[in-house]
């Protein structure tokens, strides 16, 4: 019995390291490639899902770095990583691997926004928060839907675009 447990603490451990860096060899394998050209028709048909993307990396936020604006010439998506950004992959072409998520923007996002707006001291900003809002709800009402869709990744892993 001791032979078993003091064996099963050692293996154990291994199996979990290497079976946890399998995982996201198994997600990049298997993750559909999505073009930026084509992500916003796309990524409905990929949400909770794991998808790649190839793009230049603008910027890397300054507040905290854990997020990275992607861009072509036709679009750009947002990354949000658990850990920093190294700031030199700015300029870069990188093809990410991420799971793709939606950000639901609809009457009660109004609601919040008018919310928040009504704390703005500063005049100008608070009248301009408040027609944008406006535009927003005029944009979803001449389109007929209900609400509409930002689509973004949560970050898994990158690599360089040679």
């Amino acid at each position: 019995m001791k032979y078993f447990l003091r064996t099963n603490l050692f293996v154990i451990p291994i199996l979990l390291i290497f079976g946890g860096c399998n995982s996201s060899e198994k997600i990049d394998s298997s993750s559909v490639v999505v073009p930026m050209n084509q992500f916003e028709e796309l990524a409905q048909n990929h949400v909770q899902q794991a998808v790649r993307t190839t793009g230049i990396v603008d910027h890397v936020c300054k507040h905290g770095g854990k997020k990275i604006l992607l861009v072509t010439d036709d679009y750009s998506l947002h990354v949000f990583a658990e850990e920093r950004f190294d700031d030199e992959i700015v300029g870069t072409e990188i093809e990410v691997t991420g799971i793709v998520n939606e950000n639901i923007i609809d009457e009660s996002t109004f609601l919040k926004w008018e919310e928040n707006a009504n704390t703005i001291q500063e005049h100008d900003r608070k009248v301009s928060t408040f027609e944008y809002i406006e535009m927003m709800r005029d944009s979803l009402k001449a389109c007929g839907k209900d609400h509409f869709s930002e689509y973004y990744l949560d970050y898994v892993s990158h690599k360089t675009v040679n």
